[in-house]
């Protein structure tokens, strides 16, 4: 294997480590008054979190390789995981598109 290929999947490799302080600190894009009773705030939000998954499915299209992980693979268990990590956003729209409102 490539150098260049190696010193590049650690970048990738990196990027998809970050995502977990993003999901971490995603609450606080929803911590200004009124933030949380807009449906684009969570599209923007979830839009955002999913960037492991576009990730995923671009090494998908391109037939690429990550550590030797296949693209269909990369693709299939970053939307899983980010899938599980994003459902309480998902419920929070869901409920707002309802008509439910928050009591904070």
């Amino acid at each position: 294997m490539n150098v260049l290929y190696l010193i590049g999947d650690g970048f990738v490799a990196l990027f998809l480590a970050g995502w977990f302080m993003v999901w971490m600190m995603s609450p606080m894009m929803f911590a200004a008054p009124s933030a949380s009773e807009r449906v684009g705030a969570y599209l923007g939000a979830l839009s955002f979190l999913y960037y492991p998954v576009y990730i995923g499915l671009l090494y998908w299209f391109f037939g690429g390789k990550l550590f030797s992980i296949s693209g269909a693979s990369l693709a299939k268990w970053t939307s899983i995981i980010v899938s599980i990590g994003c459902l309480p956003y998902w419920w929070s729209m869901v409920l707002l598109m309802l008509g439910v409102k928050r009591d904070d």
